[in-house]
C-alpha cells in the first residue's frame, strides 16, 4: 500500500488525529467507557491507511486489518513518502488527545464516586451519637429495646 498524498491538509490531519485518538476508547452498552491501549497500533495503521494511501473500509476489521496491517508508517516517513514532521505532530497530538480523554475518564468516575463519599461523614456522625447513647444506657432497658425492637 502506497501513499497517494505526501501530506494531509488541516482538516484530514485533525480528523486522524481525532480518529485515532478515539479509536482506543470503546463505549459499552451500560454507558461506560474502556480504554484499551492494545488497539493504538491497529487503530493508528487503518486511520493513517484511509488518510494517507486513500484506504476505504470494508465493515470486516479482520480483512481490512490484513490489508494494512504492514504499513510501514516510520519507513514512510523516513524516505518521505509522507511528510515526516507532520506525522510526528499527528503522533504528538494523538497521544496527547489520548492523555486527555484518559484523564477525563478519571475525573468521570471520581465525580461519580465522590457523592458517596459526600453519605459517610453525616452516617458516622449518626453511628457515632447512637453508640454514645447506647453506651449511656443501662443494660435492663437495653435488653427491654431489643425485645420489643424498638
Amino acid at each position: 500500500m502506497k501513499p497517494k498524498q505526501p501530506s494531509l491538509s488541516f482538516e484530514q490531519f485533525i480528523r486522524f488525529v481525532c480518529q485515532t485518538a478515539e479509536g482506543v476508547f470503546l463505549s459499552k452498552e451500560d454507558g461506560t467507557t474502556l480504554y484499551c491501549p492494545e488497539l493504538f497500533d491497529a487503530v493508528l495503521h487503518l486511520e493513517a491507511a484511509k488518510a494517507y494511501c486513500g484506504f476505504s473500509e470494508s465493515g470486516d476489521f479482520a480483512k481490512d486489518y490484513e490489508a494494512y496491517k504492514n504499513l510501514d508508517l516510520e519507513a514512510l516517513a523516513e524516505t518521505g513518502d509522507i511528510d515526516k514532521r507532520q506525522y510526528e505532530a499527528a503522533l504528538e497530538a494523538i497521544r496527547e488527545r489520548i492523555g486527555f480523554e484518559k484523564e477525563l475518564l478519571l475525573n468521570k468516575h471520581i465525580s461519580v464516586v465522590s457523592p458517596f463519599d459526600a453519605l459517610a461523614e453525616p452516617a458516622a456522625v449518626f453511628l457515632n451519637a447512637l453508640g454514645e447513647k447506647l453506651a449511656d444506657m443501662e443494660p435492663s432497658k437495653e435488653k427491654e429495646m431489643i425485645k420489643h425492637g424498638s
